[in-house]
């Protein structure tokens, strides 16, 4: 009973949030170009093909000769400070592994400043602080790129090794609370000097050069350091051991439909931190595909994962994938206002002895295209262990 009246105040709570509120919040991209973020997400924050265009020039429109025109100074700012700030509260949260449900009012809070900063060159920074972490704002990515050519650019960047993919599908902005295994797993562990493991998903020192030689083939190559997103008091992640080595091919098989794949490799060095007594050599490899259908998207992505050991006596492989369906009901003018998903994740670890499968089903109503809420039911099961959870969240997310 006390579970049912806590999930209803959260629920009314959301929609008196979102009904009462009379501000039209813009992002600061929308601002600036007086477009609606309809022109660049099939739903906020997914990309259409607008939006990867937009993302891989360095946030300009390429083919909008008043922006070219714009910005032919040699430094530019633009009329609008490129800042925004996304709010994202949670009034419900309820794990089953958990005693009572969570009441996060305001769950987390990002500030991103990001944009054109001259003829060739864009940045972006993210700063945010959650309530999972004391809130405690800390810095979240930073990437200063250089555009030279659709076909070349550079990226300097404090953020996963994939970072210049314009694709939803391994790096994904997504639409979920949780992240799919094939990011949000360390797999064997080598990946790291710290002694937890990295995820696809954390921060690394990249250096990446991309780009499209042909309008329906995407590629990126780069260089980085050892990736982790948070090392408890170690320092071996600021740029130290550089030479982990990382490739991406996308292909635009018709203007609706991307098949790729990438390509991750390195080492931890002897000596670097305790969990590397020896050489620890870590390859990453996947395919995925991404197919819009009409308002359908569908996405899938495979890795496989290759550990050296602790003592690199022995190779440790392990395996994860997921397969994800969405459909976004439209208004009248062509945004989006409702999206609903389903994604299975199967993920591998210890080896392939431990195997854990999830369910996600998301519901999300979009009240304007910049303001959000959406309910999502989480089923794990650790099929090796036995061991089986489920998460229930409801989300508010506002972006202005």
């Amino acid at each position: 009973m006390k579970t049912s009246k806590l999930f209803m105040l959260g629920v009314l709570l959301v929609v008196g949030i979102v009904w009462t509120a009379t501000a039209q919040a813009v992002p600061s991209f929308a601002r600036k170009y007086d477009k609606p973020c309809s022109t660049c997400h099939t739903a906020w924050p997914l990309l259409n093909t607008a939006g990867r265009k937009f993302k891989e020039a360095g946030y300009r429109f390429p083919t909008d000769a008043k922006v070219a025109q714009e910005v032919s100074e040699d430094l530019y700012w633009g009329k609008n400070f490129p800042i925004s700030v996304i709010l994202k509260a949670r009034p419900y949260d309820k794990e089953d592994s958990a005693k009572d449900p969570k009441l996060r009012a305001l769950h987390e809070v990002e500030l991103i400043v990001a944009g054109v900063i001259g003829k060739k060159w864009s940045g972006f920074f993210e700063y945010e602080g959650e309530d999972e972490k004391n809130f405690e704002f800390e810095f979240a990515h930073a990437v200063l790129g250089y555009h030279h050519s659709p076909a070349l650019n550079v990226q300097l960047a404090m953020a996963p090794a994939h970072w210049a993919d314009p694709y939803d599908t391994f790096y994904m902005r997504r639409l979920t609370r949780n992240r799919p295994g094939t990011i949000d797993s360390s797999f064997g562990g080598a990946d790291n000097g710290g002694g937890g493991g990295a995820k696809l998903r954390d921060n690394r020192q990249v250096l990446s050069i991309y780009g499209r030689p042909v309008d329906n083939v995407f590629y990126s190559v780069g260089i980085s350091g050892l990736g982790k997103d948070e090392p408890p008091g170690d320092d071996k992640f600021q740029g130290e051991n550089p030479n982990t080595l990382h490739a991406r091919v996308a292909v635009d098989v018709t203007p609706d439909i991307m098949v790729g794949g990438f390509w991750l490799d390195g080492t931890c060095e002897t000596g670097l931190a305790a969990s590397c007594p020896a050489n620890r050599d870590f390859t990453r490899s996947g395919l995925d595909v991404q197919a819009d259908v009409g308002d359908f998207r569908f996405t899938a992505a495979f890795i496989s994962a290759d550990d050296d050991n602790a003592t690199a006596t022995a190779e440790e492989s392990n395996d994860a994938f997921y397969v994800q369906g969405l459909y976004v009901v439209k208004g009248k003018q062509g945004q989006p206002l409702w999206v609903p998903l389903i994604r299975f994740d199967n993920t591998e670890s210890n080896n392939g002895a431990d195997e854990t499968k999830a369910v996600t089903l998301n519901l999300q109503r979009y009240f304007t295209q910049n303001v959000k809420g959406y309910i999502e039911y989480y089923d794990e099961t650790d099929k090796t262990g036995g061991g089986e959870d489920s998460r229930l969240t409801l989300q508010l997310e506002v972006g202005f």
